[in-house]
């Protein structure tokens, strides 16, 4: 998904030049270690909220 998203954004940004690749390749590593970690603490932390709003609730899942 986040590969699909950088390269459109580098194709309608750039156009097919020479250097895609190259230029690609660094916009998804760029986000591949800016995005992931964020998206993981948002997580834990939405996650630790949602259960001091809902203490008494049980997992679904056993």
């Amino acid at each position: 998904m986040g590969g699909m998203i950088t390269g459109t954004m580098t194709y309608l940004h750039l156009g097919l030049t020479n250097t895609f690749l190259t230029d690609w390749a660094v916009n998804f590593l760029t986000a591949l270690v800016t995005v992931i970690p964020l998206g993981l603490t948002m997580m834990v932390l939405l996650t630790k909220r949602a259960k001091s709003y809902y203490p008494m609730t049980r997992r679904v899942c056993h």
